[in-house]
């Protein structure tokens, strides 16, 4: 029986790329957008493309996206059998998700480990996950979870505003019941909206120390 897929993209000002990410995964299952207060036409491109935009009025930043987006498919969406988030930045490909859907069989959630990374923070976040929760690239933004899973553990993430860059789904989700699968990602053609410098590092490394030792 086919799988029904639902895929979580959040966006920050990504006018260039939203049109070409979304075109991509609506072949895959229904699209769904965070649009994490935007100031150029990310928005109106979406709600031209994907099956439902989630406007934020105030910036959430890119866990807190992903959060509202979860928050609110779960409200509404009962029918769906794997939730897959993607970057908006076009990094992700779709021919990578038969893959994740094989591989879902045995495991709550997939993460799409990357060939490069973007940041020292990410390797060395990537080498210490490995040792702690035996997963790489907690920080990729492409990964696929067990929906019916996500909706029962979901409760457990503490609302907060903090931004864990992607890696809440560490606190809810047994260890044994995480895995990889390798990926190429495509060059960016902009700037990341996370940044790149001292800053975005540090956010990084404290992000996932919270996660460690919560």
């Amino acid at each position: 029986m086919k799988k029904k897929i639902a895929v979580l993209i959040p966006a920050k000002n990504e006018q260039k790329n939203i049109k070409k990410v979304i075109l991509s995964f609506r072949k895959i299952g229904k699209v769904f957008v965070v649009d994490d207060n935007s100031n150029d036409n990310t928005c109106l491109i979406s709600k031209k493309f994907a099956h439902k935009v989630f406007k934020s009025n105030q910036d959430l930043g890119y866990d807190g996206a992903i959060r509202y987006g979860i928050s609110n498919i779960i409200k509404k969406n009962n029918n769906i059998d794997y939730l897959l988030t993607v970057d908006a930045d076009g990094e992700h490909s779709n021919r990578y998700v038969n893959q994740f859907i094989k591989k879902m069989n045995k495991y709550d959630i997939i993460v799409g480990s990357r060939n490069k990374l973007n940041r020292f923070s990410e390797y060395l976040v990537d080498f210490i996950s490995k040792i702690i929760y035996t997963v790489n690239d907690p920080l990729s933004g492409m990964k696929c979870y067990n929906y019916k899973v996500l909706k029962q553990k979901f409760h457990k993430i503490k609302y907060d505003k903090f931004d864990y860059t992607g890696m809440f789904f560490l606190q809810i989700f047994n260890k044994k019941k995480i895995s990889n699968i390798k990926i190429k990602v495509n060059a960016q053609n902009k700037n990341s909206s996370f940044g790149n410098g001292i800053y975005s590092n540090y956010k990084i490394i404290k992000s996932f120390l919270i996660i460690i030792f919560k």
